[in-house]
């Protein structure tokens, strides 16, 4: 419901655009001038208009205001044909091309109007000091401007991180369970870290079955009621040997008791294929480097979790909330934790072990010391892979072209809004 409102009794400065059709502003006014019959012009009145969103539709009328001085004869011309009513005809003026806006100034108090549309008329036609950087920016020119800066920024970013991307190295290599070695080549001496990481394509780790199927205790603060966690289906020997007919995996359970811990679908399909790096040329083995491979935050929940204990032959094996657990030693646990984080898409690929010092030209060899064929005769993988990368700052060059694309993408968005608001601006 609108009510009547009157603003303080202050004069105010307006500056407002005179014209009567194809506006792009949202206030408009228009001039009423009164001659007098000694020959003299009075200050007249000026009738407030807001503009539509209808580009055709006619201006509706919010205000009538007095005018405390005449127009000046320079910025007015004769009306339109027809009137500014519809076919009224009168004493209207209507601006000249080449200054679309006058500056008047009225009493505050003269002006009775509905609040809501007083206050919205104030922000956006006024001279105030604090509305003016607003009033400035959220103009259609100005609004081009940045639109078209945006389109070359983008631009530039997405050019920048293809070139990028197509400059990055990285030897992807597909192996079966039937290899026992896979042959790469590197072009050039690589004298800063080297990654090397395996991907599992298809392996839908992502499922809300597979993601909740964890152990509670690890994760879930042992609140089994609060929490999403529960293991059902993978929590006895008899299970997992059951849903992983792996010979290997089955050598990791023996000698413990029928519990398994940590228990779950995301533990029992762990990835436990083992690696050597040979150079070919002297047979020398490259030495991985699989510590401190999982994220900090990772390491720091589960360690404390995962707590080390005597084997009682000299050995260290590991417990989990008082039970024996199957992970062997300290490096299956550092891959343990990289995989228990899990993959947010069905293509899998995790961090396996850093080369430090690099690596010369050449050919090199890696040997397969295990590996598990459940992966392609149970769980239905296409293959496995092993990727070698360089360390870059903008990650993988999957990522950084994925980011480029990204970004032209928004740079032609901003281009073509670029051309419309231009195209409008022309019309205005």
């Amino acid at each position: 419901m609108s009510m009547e409102w009157s603003v303080p009794d202050e004069e105010i400065t307006f500056r407002v655009r005179l014209s009567h059709r194809n506006m792009c502003n949202t206030v408009i006014g228009h001039p009423r001038v009164e001659d007098r019959e000694d020959g003299n012009r009075s200050a007249g009145s000026l009738r407030i208009s807001s503009l539509p969103s209808l580009r055709n539709a006619d201006p509706k009328e919010i205000a009538t205001v007095p005018l405390r001085e005449p127009i000046p004869d320079s910025i007015v011309s004769e009306p339109p044909r027809g009137g500014y009513d519809g076919g009224s005809t009168g004493n209207s003026k209507q601006t000249t091309v080449q200054d679309p806006y006058v500056q008047v100034r009225v009493m505050a108090s003269e002006v009775s109007i509905d609040q809501p549309v007083w206050e919205r008329w104030l922000a956006d036609s006024q001279e105030w000091p604090h509305k003016n950087l607003s009033s400035r920016l959220f103009r259609q020119p100005v609004l081009g401007r940045l639109s078209a800066c945006c389109a070359v920024l983008f631009g530039a970013l997405g050019v920048h991180l293809l070139v990028s991307a197509a400059s990055m190295f990285e030897v992807r290599i597909g192996y079966s369970s039937t290899d026992s070695y896979m042959l790469l080549e590197i072009p050039e001496d690589i004298t800063d870290t080297v990654w090397m990481s395996y991907e599992i394509p298809d392996f839908y780790v992502n499922h809300r079955a597979f993601v909740e199927s964890k152990d509670n205790f690890l994760l879930g603060g042992g609140f089994l009621a609060l929490s999403g966690y529960v293991c059902e289906n993978s929590e006895t020997m008899e299970e997992v040997r059951w849903r992983r007919p792996d010979p290997y995996f089955w050598s990791l359970m023996e000698g413990l008791n029928n519990t398994f811990r940590p228990c779950g679908l995301a533990a029992m399909s762990i990835f436990s294929d083992d690696f050597d790096l040979v150079r070919v040329s002297d047979g020398v083995n490259i030495a991985l480097d699989q510590r401190d491979l999982a994220l900090p935050r990772d390491s720091e929940g589960l360690d404390k979790k995962i707590l080390p204990v005597s084997d009682g032959s000299g050995g260290v094996a590991f417990s989990i909330d008082g039970h024996s657990s199957w992970l062997p030693d300290a490096t299956f646990v550092e891959h343990f934790k990289v995989w228990y984080r899990g993959s947010p898409s069905p293509h899998v690929r995790h961090l396996w072990a850093t080369i430090p010092e690099g690596l010369q030209s050449g050919s090199y060899e890696i040997r397969i010391r295990v590996n598990s064929p459940v992966w392609e005769t149970r769980w239905r993988v296409p293959e496995k892979r092993v990727i070698l990368t360089r360390q870059h700052a903008y990650g993988s060059p999957g990522a950084s072209s994925l980011l480029g694309l990204l970004c032209l993408l928004i740079a032609s968005a901003e281009l073509i809004f670029t051309c419309i608001l231009w195209a409008k601006s022309r019309s205005c």
